[in-house]
């Protein structure tokens, strides 16, 4: 649970006081508004919550907030570790239909607000790319170690001393929003926080909490709380993408007041399902695959429905006619990593070194030594053999893990047919094999001592 405890109940919905989210008794609070909440599939009810006292949000505008999008008055730089995401796969929210939406629209025909609210521990709700956290803790904990005054600030809107800013970002768990998300967010100006009503685009990374509640922004550092219930046709500020729908926005929330002990998140890439345990140490996030994936499925099939069709297995493709032509020469040494196909497709190789530098055609030498030493782009209708190569030279492959994957850049009917063969001091330790059914291969990890 992250130090603090409780948020300030003058911004939004709090875990109930005394059921183990810390900071004692908090001040009564009143119900203003409903929303639907979709929980395990049924309709429930969540509440909007707030104190006597009249917080500084204005409930009469939204402002948009695009993925990668800084907006007004940011904290910091960006903290943020991955590119935005503006094309993902969304979070499937069982949305009230139109038709059956009371009070949906006013006299004129104009669409009023409508909030569902999601449950945080839904499996599947955030996203993130495995073994990469989406949000640089450290980088943001050096910024506010930096900027006294940001960092009171930043300190008072989750309530807790600025001397456990450190601890409590470092129990934050770094994820992706799947779903156009409304928050408080909060800029920086004239020496204090400024709350504002703000709808996330699903792609943006954030920061939660224990509870699965978004606590920061990565692009721009600022703090989060859950938001107010806003006006039923506030005025919209920023810039709107193309599926925004003021009707379909989603709140996250945690009306059980459940600790999450483990998130199930989707990985952006690969659209395949993988746990990460909270908190963000400084060496990245803690992410495993799910062990017993038919007994989720079991238990959670609207999680599975997402779930990529699983790849062939290796063993029933005929490879035996996928190896490098005897007039290629490509490189070789401690690590070698080549990968063979037939057919027109553009397929590219990419491995992380050790040192979390990503070798390929956009980057084809590393600091740590690795080359990218043959990229081929054929055509579609090519039926030739292709090879593409990187390796590190005898003596220069640092110590460590590395990962290689096949991506598919451009695709062709048919698909194409592949091997990837990882070797070590020469010795093959792994390969995979198939036809490109997909965006990006199944990853081979391997360690260099």
């Amino acid at each position: 649970m992250p130090p603090g405890g409780q948020p300030p109940v003058d911004y939004g919905a709090q875990p109930p006081a005394g059921s183990g989210s810390g900071g004692g008794k908090g001040p009564l609070i009143a119900v203003i508004a409903a929303l639907v909440l979709i929980v395990g599939g049924g309709i429930g009810l969540a509440v909007w919550l707030t104190s006597g006292s009249d917080p500084e949000v204005a409930l009469d505008e939204l402002y948009l907030e695009p993925a990668g999008d800084p907006g007004i008055d940011p904290f910091t730089t960006s903290v943020t570790q991955t590119e935005p995401l503006a094309q993902l796969q969304t979070l499937p929210v069982q949305h009230a239909p139109p038709e059956e939406r009371e009070g949906a629209e006013d006299a004129e025909g104009r669409p009023i607000t409508r909030v569902t609210g999601v449950d945080a521990t839904r499996n599947g709700l955030f996203g993130g790319t495995r073994d990469r956290g989406s949000c640089d803790v450290e980088a943001l904990i050096r910024f506010l170690d930096q900027n006294d005054d940001k960092a009171e600030a930043f300190a008072r809107v989750q309530n807790i001393d600025p001397q456990d800013l450190p601890s409590y970002l470092r129990d934050l768990t770094p994820v992706i929003l799947r779903t156009d998300t409304l928050v408080i967010n909060h800029g920086f100006r004239d020496g204090r926080a400024t709350p504002r009503q703000a709808v996330l685009q699903a792609g943006t990374a954030v920061l939660v909490d224990r509870f699965g509640i978004p606590r920061v922004k990565c692009d721009c550092g600022n703090p989060l709380l859950p938001p107010r219930a806003p006006d039923a046709q506030p005025t919209l500020s920023g810039s709107r993408w193309a599926t925004f729908d003021i009707t379909e926005i989603v709140t996250i929330v945690n009306v059980t007041n459940v600790t999450i002990n483990e998130f199930i998140l989707i990985d952006v890439v690969t659209g395949e399902g993988f746990k990460r345990e909270p908190g963000s140490p400084a060496d990245g996030p803690v992410d495993t695959e799910i062990e017993n994936l038919d007994e989720l499925c079991a238990e959670d099939p609207r999680f599975c429905d997402e779930l990529p069709e699983p790849e062939p297995e290796a063993e029933d493709v005929v490879d035996t006619d996928l190896e490098v032509p005897e007039d290629i020469v490509i490189g070789s040494g401690d690590v070698q990593v080549t990968l063979v196909w037939t057919g027109g497709e553009d397929l590219d190789v990419h491995v992380i070194d050790p040192n979390g530098e990503e070798i390929y055609f956009g980057n084809r030498v590393s600091a740590s030594g690795g080359e990218l030493d043959r990229d081929q782009i054929p055509s579609c209708g090519d039926a030739d053999t292709h090879v593409e190569n990187i390796f590190w030279p005898e003596g220069g492959a640092p110590s460590g893990e590395y990962e290689a994957w096949v991506n598919v850049f451009r695709s062709c009917d048919p698909p194409s047919t592949f091997r990837l063969e990882v070797l070590v001091g020469g010795v093959v330790v792994d390969s995979i094999s198939g036809t490109t059914t997909f965006d990006r291969s199944e990853s081979i990890r391997f360690v260099v001592d």
